[in-house]
Order: C-alpha cells, then sequence, then structure tokens
C-alpha cells in the first residue's frame, strides 16, 4: 500500500503547493469568511494491508462503529487557509482485514492537525460545492495491533457541500504514512475516510460593527483636530 500512498499524497501535495497562486481577482471577490468550522460524523479505517485496488472493498476492509466516530474544529485565519485538530476513534471488526488477516479486533483511536487549503473562492460566485486538500501530522493508537502507537503523516483530500450560509456535509479521505524508523517497508500505512456534518461559526456581527464604530470615532477626532489647527492658523 506505501507506493499508492506516496503517489496519493504527492498529487495532493501539488494541488496544495498550486492553490498559492489561485488568480487574485476569485480571491477578492470572496474575502468572507467563516471565523471557526466545527464537524461531526463518521469515520471508516481502511487498514487491510492491500493496494488502491480493493479501495471500495467496503464489506471486507473499512472498519465503522454506528455512533458518530469524528470531531473536528476549523479555524480560518486567511485566504482560504485554516489549521484543523481532529480527533476519531473506532473499533476493528474481527470478521474484516488488518494487514491482510482477519480476526485481530480491538480500540482504535487517533488524532490529527492539518493545515487545510479552500478552493471554495476559485468557483465565485457558487459557494455550493467546497472542495479542500489539507496536510499535517497525527497519531494513531491501534489495539488490535499489539498495542501499537504510532505517528503519522497525513495529506488528505475532501469536499463540503454547502446546504445553507452554516450547514454543510463534508466528505474525505486521507493517506497515512507511519514516520517511523522502517518508513520504507512498515505495515503501520492507513487510509481514513469520513463522513459528517459541518458548522461554520461567523464572526459576531456585533464585534465588527463595534469595531467599525471605534475607527469612525477616530477619524471623526482627528478630522475635528485638524480643523482646529487650520482656524488657529488663520
Amino acid at each position: 500500500m506505501r507506493k499508492q500512498l506516496i503517489t496519493y499524497q504527492l498529487v495532493l501535495f501539488c494541488f496544495l503547493s498550486a492553490s498559492v497562486f489561485a488568480q487574485p481577482s476569485a480571491i477578492e471577490k470572496n474575502r468572507d469568511y467563516y471565523h471557526w468550522m466545527l464537524g461531526a460524523g463518521w469515520n471508516f479505517v481502511d487498514d487491510d494491508g492491500n493496494d488502491l485496488s480493493n479501495f471500495f472493498d467496503i464489506n471486507q476492509s473499512w472498519h465503522s462503529v454506528s455512533l458518530p466516530s469524528r470531531f473536528t474544529a476549523d479555524k480560518y485565519f486567511y485566504n482560504g487557509w485554516s489549521f484543523e485538530g481532529a480527533l476519531a476513534f473506532n473499533y476493528y471488526d474481527s470478521d474484516k482485514l488488518v494487514n491482510g488477516s482477519t480476526g485481530l479486533s480491538g480500540i482504535f483511536l487517533s488524532t490529527d492537525i492539518n493545515m487545510k487549503y479552500s478552493f471554495l473562492r476559485l468557483f465565485y460566485p457558487s459557494e455550493i460545492f467546497d472542495p479542500f486538500v489539507s496536510v499535517g501530522v497525527g497519531a494513531t493508537y491501534r489495539q488490535a495491533m499489539d498495542g501499537l502507537f504510532n505517528t503519522n503523516l497525513n495529506v488528505c483530500g475532501g469536499l463540503n457541500i454547502w446546504i445553507t450560509r452554516t450547514i454543510g456535509i463534508q466528505i474525505q479521505t486521507s493517506g497515512k504514512i507511519a514516520l517511523s524508523s522502517d518508513i520504507l517497508s512498515t505495515n503501520k500505512d492507513y487510509m481514513q475516510h469520513s463522513l459528517g456534518m459541518v458548522f461554520k461559526i461567523y464572526e459576531p456581527s456585533i464585534t465588527r460593527s463595534r469595531f467599525h464604530k471605534s475607527r469612525y470615532k477616530v477619524k471623526k477626532i482627528r478630522e475635528k483636530k485638524k480643523k482646529k489647527k487650520k482656524k488657529k492658523k488663520q
């Protein structure tokens, strides 16, 4: 699976790098943006040890639980860029594959910190489809693999579909390469997919209005002082 994951990550990294050269006009027209974006949904772990030829082998390879199992907090900061933190839990089903074997079960936990770039502004004036890519690092615990704990490199790609201005559906897939001493031959890599809802929180209008009002008052005071100085000179 390693070669396929590396290819997947390189392709997404190229998209992320290309985003830096996005058209300034499109960015200026859709400058908004949100203050925070919170998410909750389900994650599906593909840790079967096979390459991407079995990518959609959901019945045999995708581990999941019925309860919402992934939670995210995304802080927007500049022109499509944001930071995301994610927590996920899961459970390995003994009837499904784990590194090519069945009969393994146990708790799965993961946490990630990613830097994201949203392509929404490139589709202006439409604000429905919001594709994004992200890179980051994370940590994973897998009880089914003898309590394995390792750090990993993340490269992710996904899509937000905005139902309203503040509520959307998020689909994402992530390739996770284990950062270990045997990085070139390890079987600790896996893929994680997710489906859930996301909610934008905008900066309170009260804060913005107060800020603008204070700037307006300062401007007025300065103008009055200038007028007084002119009168004295006359």
